[in-house]
């Protein structure tokens, strides 16, 4: 099982850490075909930023944004869908999550804002992804300290 814990000091640092992590979750994909990144901090932590740089890594061309207002962000670019759920102001529904994790196709789920989820969803993901729990705690205007676990 997975557990790290980083320290980033700079846009740059953060950069090479999604980059890093998303070359893990490649190698990964080799074994499964869903993985689920669940994403906690404060507001302004880099939740989003960690999320794009991430899905660059993975090779998406789409600007990725926040979907906090819709919801979710699916794109469809790779040999992959990598999709980014925002849980700030909108919730999931567990059937469409239910059909999504049985998708064909090999599939990365991002959730920000992850501790809004309910206990339901989260024990489908469990049971039908491997999942990764990303805590991010502001240190400094720049820096931050990220963990990894894999629940």
């Amino acid at each position: 099982m997975l557990q790290e814990k980083f320290k980033v000091n700079s846009l740059n640092e953060t950069i090479n850490f999604a980059t890093d992590f998303a070359a893990k979750i490649l190698e990964l994909f080799k074994e499964k075909s869903k993985v689920t990144i669940l994403l906690y901090a404060e507001m302004g932590a880099g939740k989003t930023t960690i999320t794009r740089e991430f899905g660059k890594a993975l090779g998406i061309q789409s600007r990725i944004t926040s979907p906090t207002f819709v919801g979710l962000n699916h794109y469809d670019e790779a040999t992959y869908i990598f999709d980014h759920f925002d849980l700030y102001q909108v919730g999931i529904n567990y059937e469409d999550l239910n059909e999504s994790l049985d998708a064909v196709k090999n599939t990365i789920f991002v959730f920000e804002w992850a501790e809004n989820m309910k206990e339901p969803e989260l024990e489908l993901l469990k049971k039908k992804s491997t999942v990764f729990k990303i805590d991010i705690s502001v240190l400094s205007e720049e820096s931050r300290e990220i963990k990894i676990s894999e629940i």
